[in-house]
């Protein structure tokens, strides 16, 4: 017991007058602080929407969006260009469907009247059909000849054989 009486009576006077006025200090600061205000600033990206009201935006238009003319906080009036769409690309992609489904439905059309058997008035109107018919025509008309020449080589040899034989 008699060691703290010697630690309390080491604290001089003026180091405990510090340490309440710090202690009393942090009191008072903990106690204000609902009442200070401060502006409080936060910059992130993602969506941007309006503090005070949502407004939608409706694009009669379908397209890739060229140059986003849109800040944080930014007063816009009537006639601010907000966006720059570019409406080609859906254009020329429809163009390029287009001309795919004709292409389509030539090859449907030919590969019908190959069906039909009616090979005699055949009209193909796609290079890929009407190649693969020509090349069809030409094998079949190479395996007819070699059908010709076989038989003639089979006549000759059975007229070797009887004439030999004979």
């Amino acid at each position: 017991m008699n060691n703290s009486i010697v630690l309390k009576s080491n604290f001089s006077k003026q180091g405990q007058f510090i340490y309440i006025i710090i202690l009393v200090s942090l009191i008072l600061g903990f106690i204000s602080l609902p009442y200070l205000k401060t502006t409080i600033s936060i910059k992130s990206q993602g969506l941007l929407q309006s503090s005070t009201e949502k407004a939608d935006l409706n694009i009669p238009v379908n397209g890739i969006i060229k140059q986003i003319n849109l800040k944080d906080n930014a007063n816009i009036t009537a006639k601010y260009t907000l966006l720059v769409i570019d409406a080609n690309l859906p254009e020329q992609e429809n163009s390029n469907i287009t001309e795919r489904v004709n292409l389509l439905n030539q090859n449907l059309a030919d590969t019908y009247q190959l069906l039909k058997q009616n090979h005699a008035t055949l009209n193909l109107t796609t290079n890929q059909y009407t190649a693969s018919w020509q090349q069809y025509q030409q094998e079949a008309s190479n395996a007819l000849l070699a059908k010709q020449q076989n038989r003639s080589i089979y006549k000759i040899k059975d007229y070797f054989v009887k004439s030999a034989v004979g």
